[in-house]
């Protein structure tokens, strides 16, 4: 239904990805204004106790546990650059700590790409034509109000875990990058 979304961000049927999916069976997330370029919804959305949304989803993460992690030895590695500016939910839902990994690539390249990526996910829901300047417009104000809401929190907790990784640092020495992450986790 969109070659364009398989190319751009393979999704498999028995391989991990984001759990962003998981947000969405709301239909209370706001970062579905994002998929429906819509601002009317954003407002309704953002205007929501968002604790709801994280409350269903760490339901949704215990149930997935009793599934596949009944021994409780693997730790959940969570993937989704929609958790950033989230973390005080994330603390909260995970009251034992959790770490995180923060990847930095300039906007210049996040934004186009993001963007790319919703306008071919909208094509698995919608028979519309891409609207990419809107859809680009709302993108870089999500992202906007990611970052700061990430780094307000970051000011107010100090001691929280965080490796900052920038996008070159992956891409130009991946075994380096790989053994900073080990030692991290």
């Amino acid at each position: 239904a969109s070659p364009e979304l398989g190319k751009l961000h393979p999704v498999y049927a028995d391989k991990a990805d984001e759990e962003t999916e998981m947000f969405y069976e709301t239909f209370q997330y706001s970062g579905m204004s994002l998929l429906y370029c819509s601002d009317e919804y954003a407002k309704w959305a953002n205007a929501l106790d968002i604790r709801d949304i994280y409350d269903y989803f760490l339901v949704q993460l215990k149930y997935l546990h009793w599934q596949f992690n009944r021994e409780g030895s693997r730790p959940w590695l969570l993937k989704s650059p929609m958790f950033m500016g989230f973390e005080k939910q994330l603390a909260r839902i995970f009251p034992q700590g959790f770490k995180t990994i923060y990847l930095h690539r300039s906007p210049e390249k996040i934004i186009p790409s993001a963007t790319k990526v919703m306008e071919a996910q909208k094509a698995l829901h919608f028979d519309m034509p891409p609207q990419s300047e809107k859809a680009r417009d709302q993108m870089l104000a999500w992202n906007t109000g990611a970052v700061r809401a990430h780094l307000r929190w970051r000011d107010k907790n100090p001691s929280a875990e965080i490796l900052d990784l920038s996008f070159n640092e992956v891409t130009n020495d991946s075994v380096k990058t790989c053994k900073k992450i080990c030692d991290f986790v």
